[in-house]
């Protein structure tokens, strides 16, 4: 019966879940951790990297390094749009080994450098909070229901 249930992927499914749902959280809170890559994951995963691959392409349809890569862009760029933190820390933050390294792979996503992209966010935000009016008489809060 244990055969057949691994052959229907019921088995494998789960443990293939679990192996994401354990390394996202490894990825989620080791971020800043430069030495975080595929052999890091294998180690505290205790699977090998071939396996470790295979999973994150058959679950999530993306190589873990690339999942890796994409989790510390999301990062920089939202620290690039919603902090004043300078660039050198930002990069640290997110696990790069030197703020040329983050700056280059900004500009690989963005198609801008990580202070165009942060200016860029900046004006539309400006812009999102002038294009909604405030009354200012108004005494509540508009979804308060009052």
């Amino acid at each position: 019966m244990e055969i057949l249930a691994r052959a229907g992927g019921t088995e494998y499914g789960i443990e293939n879940r679990n192996v994401i749902k354990n390394a996202v959280y490894l990825i989620r809170h080791n971020l800043s951790n430069t030495d975080l890559g595929i052999e890091f994951l294998c180690e505290r995963l205790k699977i090998s990297p071939t396996t470790l691959t295979r999973i994150f392409r058959e679950e999530l349809q993306i190589s873990p390094g690339r999942y890796l890569l994409n989790q510390r862009l999301l990062q920089g760029m939202s620290l690039l749009s919603g902090s004043d933190l300078d660039i050198g820390t930002i990069s640290e933050k997110c696990g790069f080994r030197d703020p040329k390294t983050f700056s280059r792979f900004i500009r690989r996503s963005t198609g801008l450098s990580a202070r165009e992209y942060r200016k860029q966010k900046r004006i539309k935000q400006s812009e999102t909070k002038k294009s909604i009016p405030v009354d200012p008489k108004a005494d509540h809060h508009p979804f308060s229901g009052k």
